[in-house]
């Protein structure tokens, strides 16, 4: 299952993996555990450590790579929530 969100506590709560793209380039892959690591001190935007890591990444690639700040960034989840099963692909019908 891939997830494409800017909700990042739903990322955290929900996802095995995270893919944050900025741009059109890959800035970090983990799991939703690196993005509250990231955060550190910071005590940025964001209401739980894991939005403060993503911003703080973003922030991190913006001003070493990036060469617009007016984009945007969303997380990008993939995998089942822990605990619970992988979805099936729907059976191909018969022609």
């Amino acid at each position: 299952m891939l997830v494409s969100t800017h909700l990042v506590e739903d990322v955290a709560a929900a996802c095995t993996d995270v893919v944050l793209i900025d741009a059109g380039r890959l800035v970090v892959q983990g799991v939703p555990g690196d993005l509250a690591a990231a955060a550190g001190d910071d005590t940025g935007a964001g209401d739980s450590a894991a939005e403060r890591g993503y911003s703080a990444i973003l922030r991190r690639h913006r001003e070493t790579e990036a060469p617009d700040p007016a984009h945007r960034a969303a997380p990008v989840a993939i995998g089942p929530a822990p605990g619970r099963p992988a979805a099936r692909a729907a059976p191909e019908s018969a022609s």
